[in-house]
Order: structure tokens, then C-alpha cells, then sequence
């Protein structure tokens, strides 16, 4: 059995001000999906210069200068069951002789 008078247009649904739409207008020739201005750009100049070479690193010798020595690090995050989330880093380093142990919370 039918089920009754059809309901009437929803109107306003999207992003706008919630009026009527405006009737789609038809595609020119070609589909309109052309880049425009694309004959106007310069044409690609070819692959950037290398950088430029830089200075040894530590002053000299070919040898890196080392400001600590790292012993272990540790990172980790945990979900919880209310959608939020804690993070915790632990970094174990050695510096001018003496050992620091680093830790902390949060982002």
C-alpha cells in the first residue's frame, strides 16, 4: 500500500546560508577543467646549484668535537581509556665527566 504524499525538498543542507541553490550552470566546451594561465608561466630552468661545501666540523683534524656521550634514552606514550593521552622520556648521557639522568612529562 503507498505509503502517503512524498515529503517535500530539504533545503539549505551544506556550507552556505542555508537559502535555495542556484542551478548548475552547463560546462564550456572542452569540460572546463583546463589550468589557466599555464602558457604564461617560464618554462622550468633546469636542477638548483649544489649548497655550498661546508667547514670540517670541530675546528680541524677531520674529527667531530663530542659534547656528551649518551648511556640510554627512552620514550613512552600511553592511551588511556578515556581518549587522552600521557607521555613520558627518560635520557641517560654522560657530560664533563659526570652522568645526568633526564626525565619528563607531557608533550
Amino acid at each position: 500500500a503507498p505509503a502517503g504524499p512524498a515529503p517535500p525538498p530539504r533545503e539549505g543542507r551544506g556550507r552556505g546560508g542555508g537559502g535555495a541553490r542556484e542551478p548548475r550552470r552547463p560546462l564550456p566546451p572542452g569540460g572546463g577543467g583546463e589550468e589557466k594561465g599555464r602558457d604564461q608561466r617560464a618554462p622550468p630552468r633546469g636542477p638548483p646549484p649544489p649548497p655550498p661545501a661546508l667547514p670540517p666540523r670541530g675546528g680541524g683534524g677531520g674529527r667531530a668535537r663530542r659534547y656528551f656521550r649518551t648511556e640510554s634514552w627512552r620514550a613512552i606514550v600511553e592511551d588511556r581509556p578515556d581518549g587522552t593521552h600521557a607521555n613520558e622520556a627518560t635520557v641517560k648521557l654522560w657530560a664533563k665527566g659526570e652522568r645526568i639522568v633526564a626525565t619528563a612529562e607531557g608533550n
